[in-house]
């Protein structure tokens, strides 16, 4: 298992087409990829409408965990999206 915390940088907070680009990122990978915050944990292969519920602002901190077969290619692979979106 890998983990990251992240501070979200993006002063419009997560909006719907970069949560799309992550969720796509994480759908190329057979690891289990969650998203942590407020408390919920919600699957970024589950769809975008589950990650844009969680209404994520800037200055919010979230946590990233992928587990399974290719966590690591996983891990730096949405690692980078997210530091690159958010």
């Amino acid at each position: 298992m890998k983990k990251f915390s992240y501070i979200i940088k993006n002063k419009e907070g997560v909006h719907a087409r970069p949560a799309g680009e992550l969720i796509k990122t994480a759908g190329e990978f057979r690891a289990n990829i969650e998203l942590q915050a407020k408390g919920q944990t919600v699957s970024l292969k589950g769809g975008i409408f589950a990650l844009m519920g969680l209404g994520l602002r800037s200055g919010e901190e979230i946590d990233v965990v992928c587990s399974g077969p290719d966590e690591a290619e996983a891990f730096a692979a949405v690692k980078a999206k997210v530091e690159e979106l958010f």
